[in-house]
């Protein structure tokens, strides 16, 4: 392995695959700075600025972050983009690799242009499996608005998108860190892309980032892999807030083997109109949007007219969103409305 090949691997992940003891993951038990891996967020121990493996050449060594302190012995081997067990690894050599070196495809910085976004999304859904479904959903919803003619840029419609099982007894986790994060930036890049009325994605920048707030209220990750997945707690009150009507409606839905949605909705304690002007128009940040004002509740349909009939697409006069105290379900505590939502812990 060159010099110029170890500054390729720059910033790049690395993720335990199929040789490792513990399985494989999604999330990144070590990313690599210049010529030094350090443990990164996915890590048991988490994250440290002390780097615990250096690079040179192929093989990986001891660095003294190390619980165990440096070493002369090599304990892993790079091959492409896999890194397998040294002769100097505590359980000897193997082919079998125990980790994958990833690229981090998150688009950081100034967006390019459009184009160049809609690049970023089809290289996500082909390489990363943790994020790969949002942009696939993204890229479907493109195709929507070229159909439609919103969309001036021709982009090619994606296969369908096909995720891991789910194992018997398993149940999806809540979103995490990492997975808001790729959501913010995402919207932060759109909103840059807005304020720009030559740019084709820039000028549909409202329908995407409409979605982005539905991923972030409506989906959730796979236990194991962390890997989206959509609409996943979409009606599921263990994991939203909801109403005593609404919990009612469902265990009655239940029983006569109705669906869900049939009796109930997804709702957003904000509108989604409110939350992408909040963003456009930089009343706050997209990660301060999302983060304080990106709840839904599960309500019956019902609820969900009235409402619609006293603030469909807007908040109460009073409620001022820069204010740290701002209550996202203000809607719901109207005198008008006065609807009581519970919060997940004790819908379970």
């Amino acid at each position: 392995m060159s010099d110029e090949d170890d500054e390729d691997l720059d910033g790049r992940h690395v993720c335990p695959a199929h040789g490792h003891p513990e399985g494989t993951s999604s999330r990144p038990w070590f990313i690599i700075k210049a010529d030094k891996l350090y443990p990164a967020y996915g890590h048991p121990e988490g994250t440290s600025s002390r780097p615990w493996f250096i690079i040179k050449g192929d093989k990986i060594y001891l660095a003294y972050g190390h619980p165990e302190g440096t070493s002369s012995r090599p304990w892993f081997t790079i091959k492409g983009d896999v890194i397998c067990p040294a002769h100097g690894h505590p359980e000897g050599t193997s082919s079998r690799p125990w980790f994958t070196i990833k690229e981090v495809i998150v688009m950081s910085g100034p967006a390019q242009d459009g184009r160049y976004w809609l690049t970023e999304m089809q290289r996500v859904r082909k390489h990363d499996p943790t994020f790969g479904h949002w942009a696939h959903a993204l890229l479907g919803l493109a195709c929507k608005l070229t159909a439609a003619g919103t969309l001036s840029i021709q982009t090619p419609k994606p296969e369908r998108w096909r995720g891991g099982r789910l194992e018997r007894g398993e149940r999806v986790v809540p979103l995490d860190s990492p997975h808001h994060n790729w959501l913010s930036a995402q919207a932060g890049l759109l909103v840059e892309l807005s304020r720009r009325p030559s740019d084709p994605v820039g000028r549909c920048a409202a329908n995407l980032i409409d979605w982005i707030i539905w991923f972030w209220t409506a989906d959730a990750c796979h236990p194991r892999t962390l890997a989206v997945r959509r609409d996943a707690i979409k009606h599921d009150t263990t994991h939203l807030c909801s109403t005593a009507a609404a919990r009612q409606a469902i265990v009655m839905a239940t029983a006569d083997g109705v669906p869900k949605a049939s009796v109930v909705e997804h709702e957003h304690a904000v509108p989604k109109r409110i939350l992408i002007d909040l963003m456009v128009n930089r009343t706050l940040s997209p990660h301060d949007a999302l983060g304080r004002f990106a709840k839904a509740a599960v309500v019956t349909k019902g609820e969900h007219r009235l409402l619609n009939l006293r603030y469909r697409d807007r908040m109460p006069k009073s409620w001022d969103p820069t204010n740290a105290a701002a209550d996202p379900f203000a809607r719901y505590r109207d005198p008008e409305v006065n609807l009581t939502v519970d919060s997940p812990c004790r819908c379970a």
